[in-house]
């Protein structure tokens, strides 16, 4: 007897106007989520679920099979900051800062990460944006626009326009590796491409750039689980 195939996660699609091609992310969270161009015709989503199907699995197993307990305690090193995490009871899902503790209440532990996550999203937006005008202003180059996400390999992004991306993981980075991140999308607000020019600019205000880039690699893998989104 051939065994059922598992469950799919809970799929969403979502159209986008800047989408020139369907893509799929599974994640913790949102489960399957698909994004398509817009007036895409929705009837070729069985199909191309049915296409990826092995894909969806492996990655949905992969997930599920995560240790996502939050830790006792919260450590940033990018800032040097800490909070006890506190469980309460309460009639609704909450976390409320205090000097020493982040006190998370009336919520499961699914709940719990949701609200740990977006406490984070909010404090990258601070933090992260003021690391950002300290070496803008250190190394002379100037960007339009900060924006804080959540995602699973890329650490920043710059557009045409000098608005910056950043990962909100880059709080869980030592801060030399942190300022690396910084530079190099910087860097992008001159030269938008990977160049020798590029290159060179990165060289000029962070000398062991390959070593952090390398470095960078290594420690993605050990980022806690209970982040992904």
């Amino acid at each position: 007897m051939t065994a059922a195939p598992a469950p799919l996660p809970p799929l969403q699609v979502r159209e986008s106007a800047r989408a020139r091609r369907v893509s799929l992310r599974v994640s913790a969270t949102a489960g399957l989520e698909i994004v398509v161009p817009r007036g895409f015709a929705h009837a070729h989503i069985p199909a191309i679920v049915a296409r990826h199907r092995a894909w969806i699995d492996a990655q949905w197993a992969r997930l599920v099979a995560l240790d996502r307990t939050l830790p006792a305690r919260l450590e940033l090193p990018a800032t040097g900051e800490g909070w006890e995490l506190l469980r309460r009871d309460g009639p609704q899902p909450r976390l409320r800062r205090q000097a020493d503790a982040l006190v998370i209440a009336g919520a499961s532990d699914a709940e719990a990460r949701v609200l740990l996550r977006r406490f984070l999203m909010a404090h990258a937006r601070l933090r992260l944006g003021e690391c950002l005008d300290a070496v803008a202003t250190a190394t002379g180059l100037r960007y339009t626009r900060l924006s804080i996400r959540a995602q699973r390999a890329r650490w920043g992004s710059c557009s045409a326009r000098g608005a910056i991306s950043l990962n909100v993981k880059l709080l869980f980075l030592e801060p030399a590796l942190l300022r690396h991140v910084l530079v190099h999308e910087l860097c992008h607000t001159v030269h938008l491409d990977h160049s020798p020019a590029f290159w060179a600019l990165v060289a000029r205000h962070d000398p062991d750039w390959s070593t952090r880039r390398a470095q960078l690699r290594a420690i993605a893998a050990r980022l806690p689980p209970w982040l992904d989104v």
